[in-house]
């Protein structure tokens, strides 16, 4: 894990807040990467730790360290092997709960194999599955390990399941929480990318990757373009597809219309400032940035995969469609436009965090 902006990222300063909160609880936080913007979000009360990693070869060259310097090797050696986590040294210490809070890079298995806790957990919060051959090898192996695998919603639980039809690997599912007060509080906060009239104003927040889907959103602004309207969207964050996005944008002359105002600590106003949430996305497991949005009031157009439209109907909300006919998305965003389909759904997501709780406090802290 890292403190960089991000969905999962968000949803685990949410719960760390949480987890803060509650009677004698000593709470240590292990980052691999001791940087980004929620840095500053991380409650104070948080122990945070360094990974024992040793950074890159000119970074161990810097510090001149046969220490740093065996542990690069060390972590070579392992990564060939398909086990980096081998070459770190164990946690110092015994704990009560162990938390891999992401199912990517090491954390699962150096949880398992390098941290001494009487129970074991690891969130999974991708929307699909994508290891294959030996990496799915090890999942095999360590899945069955934890006490939990916590998937964030039903629609992971089954894609899981269906990738590891056995009865060894225990499953609970349990939401991301939610701040509601500390979303509304932020997103009152001035937007000054959004202070313009006269137009159509339309957003977009998250990793500007394949599977957030900004590219085929790119298809629709276009077909908006060629209908007439007069528009300005706006995509929030950072991610590997930028150049590839700006290419397009260039490519479809949509540089008056677009733009990519990059990663923002505080993403809410520019939700709150919109006309409409857009959310593109190929893949999501609990959308963030839905809930986000449904939070602030935002008529929403999303892509209509499963997590997405379970998420819009237990919040009543209207508004999924099939991304890949952009003319067809392009013509649903004006219909939202027209048609007020947004009212005061914050009641439903504090339940939603009330349930999350009880979740957490039955089948995590006992």
């Amino acid at each position: 894990m890292s403190a960089e902006l991000g969905g999962i990222e968000k949803s685990l300063v949410t719960f760390l807040q949480y987890l803060v909160s509650l009677p004698a609880t000593e709470v240590t936080l292990m980052l691999w990467k001791k940087r980004g913007e929620l840095l500053p979000s991380i409650p104070n009360e948080v122990k945070v730790v360094d990974a024992p990693t040793p950074g890159n070869l000119k970074t161990v060259m810097k510090k001149t360290s046969l220490k740093h310097l065996l542990l690069y090797m060390k972590l070579k050696y392992y990564t060939h092997k398909n086990r980096p986590w081998n070459a770190f040294p164990k946690q110092e210490g015994k704990y009560d709960i162990a938390i891999a809070y992401s199912q990517d890079g090491y954390s699962p298995y150096y949880i398992m194999d390098k941290v001494v806790a009487t129970r074991k957990f690891m969130w999974y919060h991708h929307g699909t599955y994508l290891h294959t051959g030996t990496l799915k090898d090890i999942d095999a192996l360590y899945y069955p390990k934890f006490t939990s695998v916590i998937p964030v919603s039903e629609s992971i639980k089954e894609t899981l399941i269906k990738e590891f039809p056995t009865t060894d690997i225990k499953y609970t599912v349990i939401p991301n929480l939610l701040n509601v007060d500390e979303i509304i509080a932020k997103s009152k906060q001035s937007c000054q990318d959004f202070e313009i009239s006269g137009c159509l104003k339309l957003v977009t927040v998250g990793r500007l990757s394949q599977e957030k889907g900004q590219l085929r959103a790119l298809d629709v602004a276009k077909e908006l373009k060629e209908q007439g309207v007069t528009f300005l969207w706006l995509f929030v964050g950072g991610g590997s597809d930028k150049e590839a996005c700006i290419q397009k944008v260039n490519d479809l002359g949509l540089t008056g219309c677009v733009r990519f105002v990059g990663v923002k600590s505080n993403p809410y106003p520019y939700i709150s400032h919109a006309d409409i949430y857009v959310a593109p996305s190929y893949v999501e497991a609990d959308p963030v940035t839905i809930q986000e949005a449904i939070i602030l009031n935002k008529p929403i157009v999303a892509s209509n995969i499963p997590a997405i439209v379970k998420a819009m109907e237990v919040a009543n909300y209207q508004g999924t469609v099939n991304f890949d006919d952009a003319h067809n998305v392009a013509n649903h965003i004006m219909i939202v436009k027209n048609q007020n389909y947004a009212s005061n759904h914050c009641y439903k997501l504090s339940s939603r965090n009330t349930l999350v709780v009880e979740l957490i406090k039955d089948n995590i802290l006992l």
